[in-house]
């Protein structure tokens, strides 16, 4: 059930200040990624400490701020399949098979993510974790077919509006109708597209709340024990390391 506190969501953000940063980017900033043996369908969950990163953490009471489903390709190669505003402080992330960048739903080498925009000195994402799915739980989707729905959804546009993006944490009901609900339209955040994925994939992982509505927070607590335990990934001496395997 969901509570709100959406009071209290402009009390803190006047306390938030955006980080400032150098523009030198570095990527592939990981150590052990290779050896974790991760398959199609295990699931990736990220924080950053940008101003609207913490906005969406107070807003979502969660630490998530992006979530996205890995794809093995057949070379091994690791990728994540996401929608996102691919924006970090001006630099875009390559989009598989494309000459250039862009925004929305889109194909990415994982390693990418482990990406530093101040030379080193800090992870963009404070904190990423990865969810192996148990395959004696769920019938692992295949890369084609992971690939086949991203086709299918690849032109939809990332939503832009973060304050969307925060409501969809909140329930305001007022003669069964919540005022805060987002607006349909043709833009995917996040989680909403990882859920459409896990409905085309018929997981058995249902929510009450439709697609629109769902968070990173929301999709990591429906794995439940559809999924290992995470493994979690910090950053420190200039490389994200694994800090916590349970």
């Amino acid at each position: 059930m969901k509570h709100l506190y959406f009071i209290f969501i402009f009390f803190f953000t006047s306390l938030l200040g955006q980080r400032n940063v150098d523009h030198n980017i570095q990527t592939g900033l990981v150590l052990n990624l290779n050896s974790l043996d991760l398959k199609t369908g295990d699931m990736a969950f990220f924080q950053n400490q940008t101003f609207y990163g913490k906005l969406t953490q107070i807003g979502t009471l969660s630490p998530f701020t992006h979530t996205a489903m890995v794809v093995v390709s057949d070379s091994g190669e690791i990728l994540l399949t996401h929608s996102t505003l691919n924006d970090y402080n001006g630099y875009s992330i390559p989009v598989i098979d494309k000459k250039e960048s862009y925004s929305g739903t889109i194909l990415t080498r994982f390693d990418d993510l482990f990406l530093s925009l101040d030379n080193g000195k800090s992870g963009f994402y404070k904190t990423i974790w990865i969810r192996k799915l148990k395959d004696s739980k769920l019938n692992r989707p295949t890369a084609k077919e992971i690939l086949k729905l991203y086709s299918k959804y690849k032109n939809t546009p990332f939503e832009p509006s973060n304050l969307h993006f925060i409501l969809s944490a909140f329930d305001l009901i007022i003669f069964h109708y919540d005022l805060l609900k987002s607006p349909n339209d043709n833009t995917f955040m996040c989680s909403e597209y990882i859920a459409h994925l896990f409905k085309d994939l018929s997981f058995p992982i249902h929510s009450k709340e439709p697609p629109r509505e769902i968070t990173p927070s929301d999709i990591y607590k429906l794995l439940g024990d559809y999924f290992e335990d995470p493994i979690v990934f910090g950053f420190k001496n200039g490389l994200y390391h694994i800090i916590d395997v349970k």
